[in-house]
C-alpha cells in the first residue's frame, strides 16, 4: 500500500514582465513529499528535512525512469487561499500520482557507442598525489574468505586542470514567438554521472573509489560478505552478482568506458540492488558483456557503498550539467550523500551541454494544456518562472500563475533531456 504523505504549505510569489523578450530566471525552492518506492519491494530511506536528523523518511529510488507526462506532481491553489505576511497566497502541495513510464536515459548510441562526446580535447598533464590500492584490504586470493572492510582511497588534492565549460548553441538568429530551451546533461542529475565518472577517470586519474566519494560525500565503500554466493534480480533476470552487474554495467556504460569508471558503475549498481532488497527493475540490464566488463566487475565483486552502517541509494543518470542536482530538488527528500557536488568535465566534454530546443508559442501551449489540463493566458511572458534548486536545477516550474510543477516531469513533458535548464522567448 502507498503511503499518504501530509501537505506542505509554501509561499509562492508571482511576477509578470511586460517585456516581448526575455530570459526567465529562477529564484527560491520548493519541496513536497513523493508517496511512491521505486525498488521491488516498497523501500524507503532519505533524512526528513524538517527534523535535520538520521530519522529517514520515505523518498523516490530512481535511477533512469522518468515521468509519464500525464503522471506529474502539482501544486493548486486553495479555494480560499491563505495570505502570508508579505501579502502573497499561500498554496499548498499535492502529490498526485507518479508513475515511472520509461528509462530516461541516454542511449548509447547518442555518444558514439560512449558516453564521452566523440572529440575530446585533452587537457595538460597534472600532478596527482599518490592514491592508495583500492583493492589493499581484500584478500589476495578471490576464493579466500572475506570479512566486511572498508576499502581505502582519497580525492586527489590537486586542482583539477579541467577546460572551461562549452557555451550553449543558441542560433545567430532567433525566431519570432518561439521559446527556446537550453538544457543541460541528460538524465535527472542526482548521484553518479556515468559520463563524469569516466571523464574522471580518463583525465584526473580518479580510481574507482575516488569516484564514488566525489558523487556520494559522506559514504563509505565496504566489501559485503557472502556476496560472491548471492543471488539477485534485475528486470526479471536472476543469478550471481557477477553475471547480474555485468550484463548492467553492459547496459549502462559499455566496454569503452575506463576500466575505474566501469568498476565505479558497478559498485553502484551492486549497492542500488542491494539497496532495493536485491531484486529492482530500476537500471537497464544487456546480456553478452565484454570481458573488460566482465573482469572490472570481478574486481570489485561485493563492495558496496554504505552510509551510517546502511546500504546507500546510490543512483545515477548519464551526464551532469557540470554539477550534480540535491536529492531534495528532484525527488524531494535531503539525502545527507545526495546533494549537489561538481561535475565540472561534464560541463567541458558533454555533448549534451548546452543542447537548445526551440519550440513555437503554439506548439508550447498545446504541450501544457495537454500535459496540465489548464487554458494560459494571452500573456506569453508569464506561462514559465523558473524555480532553482541547488546546481542550477530546477525544482519546480510555476505555470502561468496557475500551476506548479516539478520541474523534472516539467523538462520531461516538453521533451528535454535534463532537469537543468533556462528558458529565453523571443
Amino acid at each position: 500500500m502507498k503511503e499518504q504523505l501530509p501537505l506542505k504549505r509554501i509561499f509562492i510569489g508571482l511576477a509578470a514582465s511586460a517585456v516581448t523578450s526575455f530570459m526567465v530566471t529562477a529564484a527560491g525552492s520548493v519541496n513536497e513529499a513523493l508517496a511512491d518506492s521505486g525498488c521491488d519491494p516498497y523501500i524507503y530511506a532519505g533524512m526528513s528535512q524538517q527534523s535535520q536528523s538520521d530519522t529517514y523518511a520515505p523518498v523516490r529510488a530512481l535511477n533512469h525512469e522518468e515521468y509519464d507526462a500525464d503522471a506529474i506532481s502539482v501544486l493548486s491553489t486553495n479555494d480560499n487561499p491563505e495570505y502570508g505576511p508579505d501579502n502573497k497566497p499561500v498554496i499548498e502541495t499535492q502529490t498526485e500520482k507518479y508513475s515511472a513510464a520509461e528509462w530516461w536515459k541516454a542511449e548509447l548510441d547518442d555518444y558514439d557507442e560512449s558516453l564521452e562526446q566523440q572529440a575530446l580535447v585533452t587537457p595538460a598533464p597534472q600532478e596527482q598525489q599518490p592514491v592508495a590500492d583500492a583493492n589493499a584490504a581484500q584478500p589476495a586470493s578471490p576464493d579466500a574468505p572475506k570479512e566486511q572492510s572498508v576499502i581505502n582511497s582519497s580525492i586527489p588534492s590537486s586542482v583539477l586542470n579541467v577546460p572551461p565549460a562549452q557555451a550553449s548553441r543558441l542560433p545567430e538568429t532567433l525566431d519570432p514567438n518561439t521559446f527556446y530551451f537550453v538544457s543541460y546533461g541528460y538524465g535527472h542529475g542526482v548521484g553518479l554521472s556515468q559520463n563524469g565518472a569516466n571523464l574522471y577517470a580518463t583525465y584526473a586519474d580518479y580510481d574507482y573509489v575516488q569516484i564514488l566519494q566525489h558523487y556520494y560525500p559522506g559514504t563509505t565503500v565496504m566489501y559485503t560478505p557472502g556476496a560472491e554466493s548471492e543471488v539477485i534480480s534485475v528486470r526479471g533476470y536472476s543469478g550471481s552478482v557477477l553475471d547480474i552487474v555485468s550484463m548492467v554495467c553492459n547496459a549502462e556504460v559499455g566496454s569503452s568506458f575506463d576500466v575505474e569508471a566501469i568498476k565505479a558503475q558497478a559498485v553502484a549498481a551492486y549497492t542500488y540492488i542491494k539497496y532495493c532488497g536485491g531484486s529492482t527493475s530500476g537500471m537497464a540490464i544487456k546480456e553478452h558483456p565484454d570481458q573488460k566488463v566482465i573482469d572490472a566487475v570481478r574486481a570489485v565483486i561485493g563492495q558496496a557503498v554504505y552510509y551510517n552502517g546502511s546500504f546507500a541509494l546510490t543512483q545515477f543518470y548519464a551526464s551532469s550539467g557540470g554539477s550534480t542536482a540535491s536529492c531534495k530538488d528532484v525527488f524531494y527528500e535531503d539525502i545527507p550523500y545526495l546533494r549537489s557536488v561538481s561535475s565540472e568535465f561534464d560541463a567541458a566534454y558533454d555533448s549534451h551541454y548546452g543542447e537548445v530546443t526551440a519550440i513555437s508559442i503554439d506548439s508550447l501551449r498545446n504541450k501544457l494544456q495537454n500535459a496540465y489540463g489548464i487554458t494560459l493566458s494571452s500573456d506569453c511572458s508569464s506561462w514559465i518562472q523558473l524555480i532553482e534548486g541547488d546546481g542550477g536545477y530546477i525544482a519546480d516550474v510555476n505555470i502561468d500563475g496557475q500551476k506548479t510543477v516539478d520541474g523534472y516531469a516539467f523538462a520531461r513533458s516538453i521533451g528535454l533531456k535534463s532537469g537543468k535548464f533556462t528558458v529565453m522567448y523571443t
